[in-house]
């Protein structure tokens, strides 16, 4: 791709995505003295999912302090479960303490990255701005891309439709015939909601979901105190509940131990759910832990309304009043919620995204993605992921690896400036080390072997998402950047062959 850069911005690090991953860097760069940043966003404002998803009943699936960062608690958090507005709160709280805003562009979609051989610097490419980076860091996030599926006739419903992270504040679904279609993390988020207001609601449930119960509440006034005051508190509470959640992933290994959250959901299940018929629909037939468990005490009560029905026969065809099933049944519907996630096969935004001698990420990660640490590609220098491929935890907040991932990748940073490296590179050796590695051990796991299709599994049937064991060991393997991981050159000779040196 050929881009005029005459009149390109440079700056030292540029950072696309200011979500609490793209944040993180941030407040990690700043913390180390590197003020030469800017963030691109193609959202109005900071706060990346948090922002997006807007639907009824929004909120995290895990405990509220353990969602913010260890360096940046926060005190404000009202219930036990953090709502979407609490989090987005917080996102642009820290955006404005920081002095985030002037050093982002908002309102700018990236189109592409090109990674410029000679001058070891990467090319961005927006609507109406040009940045010339040394270092780019991709922090676009996994949950980025709605998936909706493809179902036929969808031109002849008459209807609205529209995906959770889309959501359309301009239907008003109450006294309305809804269709929510898939029993996923929204799903189970929305459907009580707005079951309250609507006409009528069909759940169309492809596979049932193992569930566990979520027991939220308010923090109390005395709980606010002590977190404000002595915030010791809150990191004491925030530690303990780190270490039961780490003791878990010896089940996701070792799959038959699963069988104890088995029997904890299905008990569950059997308290909230008295009718057998509907109680077996809701009964899963793959291994606890093989899908990412549903954390709700909400869902199964809303189902048993009298205006809930489950449907569980196949999706059709649309027709102009609604949804066909496979048995013949017409479900007449005013408005279709696809609660069917994201697109996680691809965990940068863009298709094109050329490295050294104009590879594109899309076809090096044609065949699955693959990264070093899941922060760093081959053939790709000065570029870093926020995310990137098994990188992520089955067990843990999502803000514990970012957390590790923001500060691997500025010590990387200053690790170049302290070498004289121009340019930086993961070592072919090393990430297909890595990934034998972290092929070798997930394939015992309960999300390879437990019998079902998820997320978590690429076409090939390979893992490419999760990180295979103990949370702390990622951050043991993140500690500090190791000099036999990566070929680089000499910022006084930007020509010179790479060099590899061994610490």
């Amino acid at each position: 791709m050929s881009t005029d850069t005459s009149h390109a911005d440079r700056v030292n690090v540029l950072i696309v995505g200011a979500g609490l991953s793209g944040i993180c860097v941030a407040l990690r760069l700043l913390k180390a003295g590197i003020t030469d940043f800017r963030i691109l966003e193609k959202a109005p404002g900071p706060g990346g999912v948090w922002r997006y998803n807007t639907y009824p009943g929004s909120a995290c699936d895990v405990k509220a302090y353990t969602y913010s960062f260890s360096f940046a608690l926060n005190r404000d958090w009202t219930q036990m479960y953090a709502t979407q507005q609490e989090i987005l709160a917080y996102a642009e709280g820290l955006y404005r303490e920081h002095g985030l805003y002037s050093k982002s562009i908002f309102d700018t979609e990236v189109r592409s990255y090109d990674y410029d051989d000679a001058e070891a610097t990467w090319t961005v490419t927006a609507a109406h701005t040009t940045y010339i980076a040394d270092i780019l860091v991709d922090a676009t996030g996994v949950l980025h891309r709605p998936k909706v599926p493809h179902i036929a006739g969808r031109s002849r419903f008459t209807g609205a439709a529209f995906h959770s992270a889309e959501w359309d504040h301009s239907v008003d679904l109450r006294g309305k015939r809804v269709a929510v279609i898939g029993t996923g993390a929204s799903a189970v988020q929305i459907l009580p909601e707005i079951a309250k207001y609507a006409a009528h609601v069909n759940v169309f449930q492809r596979t049932p979901q193992w569930v566990l119960p979520r027991a939220n509440r308010p923090l109390s006034s005395a709980e606010r105190f002590l977190y404000r005051w002595f915030p010791t508190t809150q990191r004491i509470q925030r530690y303990l509940n780190y270490w039961i959640h780490e003791l878990v992933v010896v089940a996701f290994f070792h799959p038959p131990l699963m069988a104890v959250f088995g029997a904890v959901s299905k008990r569950f299940l059997a308290r909230q759910v008295s009718d057998p018929r509907l109680r077996a629909a809701l009964t899963p037939d793959y291994r606890p832990g093989c899908k990412r468990f549903l954390i709700t005490s909400e869902f199964y009560p809303a189902l048993q309304r009298p205006n809930v029905r489950l449907v569980t026969d196949h999706i059709s065809e649309f027709v102009e009043s609604g949804l066909r099933t496979a048995d013949g049944t017409v479900h007449e519907l005013d408005a279709v919620v696809y609660c069917t996630g994201f697109r996680t096969d691809e965990r940068v935004a863009l298709h094109h995204v050329a490295g050294r001698n104009g590879a594109l990420l899309s076809e090096v990660w044609r065949d699955g993605m693959e990264a070093h640490l899941g922060t760093g590609v081959t053939g790709f220098p000065n570029f870093f992921l926020m995310m990137g491929p098994n990188s992520g935890s089955g067990h843990q907040s999502i803000l514990f690896a970012i957390e590790v991932q923001a500060s691997y990748i500025v010590k990387c940073i200053q690790h170049m400036r302290r070498k004289g490296w121009q340019r930086i590179e993961v070592d072919p050796g090393a990430q297909r080390t890595f990934n034998e590695f972290v092929g070798s051990r997930l394939s015992g796991s309960v999300w390879n072997s437990g019998g079902c299709t998820s997320w978590f599994l690429d076409e090939a049937g390979r893992n490419r998402q999760v990180w295979p064991g103990w949370s702390v060991a990622y951050w043991w393997r993140l500690r500090r950047p190791v000099d036999k991981h990566f070929v680089a050159a000499p910022r006084q000779s930007p020509t010179a062959d790479l060099l590899g040196s061994e610490r």
